[in-house]
């Protein structure tokens, strides 16, 4: 309902999303990718990657960066010059790295109430609607100063040449994807694949970036499509990560190849079906950490490449 009540008002469709106070929770990202929904738009502290946008679960995010938390108001809304001097080192910085992103918030309640809009049920508190209370509003002076303080911000950032002020359908464009639609040729897997170590992480790769599932998926794809010389994998969804911690290795498994070989097709196929990383990979009876079980993939597939 809340979907439709905000397409229904502004006449289209939602294109970004932040999560109300701190309820951050993993599960809405699916939701927001089935409506379309392509940007997640926030600051907090709970997931993050260097303070730069990333992807997570198959959306853009633009959440937990460096610069804009810094560009907020103090209580009494008196330190506009200090943001100030904190924009201009962002942007000498950025302009002189090639381009960056500032991502700034403000609640238009802030400008006008002395305290946050979730008062009457904040810390889980639900009282009854004969208990729920006004918000207090700021005196006259204080309001006019958090207008001037906004006001200042932008037009000192519209000041700089080189700043421009972006849409989140623009934002989704200018940090696309490039993993998606991308076919991978046979020499790109090998590589991806050599990458891959024990500390397994996500790939940084020219024009695009892969996550451990992701790399997981290819090389997974890979192996079971015979790994030939014209061999190209896509990747067709989102693919989670796993969903439980992963059984710990405490000593080292060795398996026959056929073992290995049908524990390669069952990985796949649960890809395939769940779009997900399983909790662990079984080596007949023996769960293995997915983790783990890339590792070997990986060299297996290097090696073989490498005509092993």
């Amino acid at each position: 309902p809340g979907y439709d009540d905000v397409q229904r008002i502004f006449k289209q469709k939602p294109c970004c999303y932040g999560q109300p106070g701190n309820s951050w929770a993993p599960q809405a990202f699916p939701s927001l990718a089935s409506w379309g929904v392509g940007l997640y738009l926030d600051e907090a502290a709970h997931v993050g990657l260097n303070g730069q946008p990333f992807y997570y679960g198959g959306l853009l995010n633009i959440f937990n960066t460096k610069e804009g938390p810094q560009l907020r108001p103090n209580e009494e809304w008196t330190n506009i010059e200090e943001s100030k001097t904190k924009f201009r080192q962002f942007y000498e910085q950025m302009t002189s790295n090639g381009g960056g992103l500032v991502s700034l918030y403000f609640h238009p309640c802030e400008f006008i109430h002395s305290q946050f809009w979730d008062m009457n049920f904040a810390r889980g508190a639900n009282p009854p609607r004969d208990q729920w209370r006004t918000y207090p509003l700021r005196p006259p002076d204080s309001r006019e100063r958090a207008f001037s303080y906004f006001e200042q911000l932008v037009r000192y950032m519209k000041s700089f040449p080189q700043v421009q002020f972006i849409t989140g359908p623009q934002a989704t464009r200018l940090y696309a994807d490039g993993a998606r639609g991308h076919r991978f040729s046979a020499s790109e897997l090998a590589e991806i694949a050599r990458q891959v170590e024990w500390e397994v992480s996500f790939q940084v790769r020219g024009t695009y970036t892969l996550s451990p599932a992701e790399v997981m998926t290819l090389v997974t794809e890979w192996m079971v499509s015979q790994s030939g010389a014209d061999t190209e994998v896509a990747l067709p969804f989102t693919v989670y990560g796993p969903s439980l911690p992963s059984p710990r290795l405490t000593e080292p498994i060795e398996v026959p190849w056929s073992q290995f070989e049908r524990s390669v097709h069952d990985l796949h196929s649960f890809i395939q079906r769940h779009h997900q990383i399983p909790n662990a990979v079984w080596l007949g009876s023996k769960p293995v950490a997915p983790e783990v079980f890339l590792v070997a993939m990986a060299k297996i597939a290097s090696k073989s490449a490498n005509g092993g």
